[in-house]
């Protein structure tokens, strides 16, 4: 009778840890499951705030009335609406006009970040259109900040605009004569881009936008 309550007693031991394994693995599972949900969250409120600022910034080009004469110029100064590849004020020039309307040779991409930035990768080696290193989200001044912010998102989605050339009006018609000889037959191009974070600044989501205004 002794032995027999003796492996009772290490069945019942046995069959402790396990349900104890069990129960703490289930614990674990969880707690994992609860912070992928939220994670996931938080980058859906990053995504919300970047897609608000991005229609924030479509707008502000559609409104705004820019003179092609003036706000596209190198020479532009004095302006708020100077668009240079330097970003001020959030508006970049991918393009130029001189005699006419030309895309730039070196490569521009000013939304991107230099690499040694604490947020660089995968954002590395933005571009000012002049082979120039240039941190727009980093930089105060070469970013324009979204009017509105999102509940549970801690800083407000931030957005650059910038010009990239004219394009044909109409597509299916004749080629008009080089800007600025037919230039009501130009539209101007746009690229607009959008960094929105969630409740941690660590959450990150970038969207954007090409488009012509006629």
């Amino acid at each position: 009778m002794g032995k027999q309550r003796g492996s009772v007693l290490i069945v019942s031991l046995v069959f402790i840890v396990l349900m104890s394994l069990i129960a703490v693995t289930g614990m674990q599972i969880s707690s994992l499951e609860e912070r992928m949900s939220g994670n996931h969250q938080d980058k859906d409120r990053a995504f919300q705030a970047a897609e608000a600022a991005l229609i924030e910034g479509e707008e502000f080009v559609l409104s705004t009335d820019f003179d092609r004469e003036v706000h596209f110029k190198e020479a532009c100064s004095g302006s708020a609406l100077c668009f240079d590849e330097d970003c001020a004020g959030g508006l970049c020039l991918t393009g130029r006009v001189t005699s006419a309307c030309e895309i730039r040779d070196t490569e521009n991409e000013p939304w991107l970040e230099d690499s040694n930035t604490q947020f660089g990768s995968p954002l590395t080696d933005g571009n000012d259109g002049a082979g120039n290193i240039i941190n727009v989200w980093t930089t105060n001044g070469k970013h324009r900040t979204a009017s509105k912010g999102l509940s549970g998102v801690t800083t407000k989605a931030k957005y650059i605009v910038e010009f990239i050339c004219f394009t044909p009006k109409d597509p299916d018609a004749p080629a008009p004569d080089p800007y600025p000889n037919d230039s009501a037959e130009w539209s101007e191009m746009y690229r607009i881009t959008a960094l929105g974070t969630g409740g941690q600044d660590t959450n990150r989501v970038m969207l954007q936008s090409i488009f012509k205004k006629d």
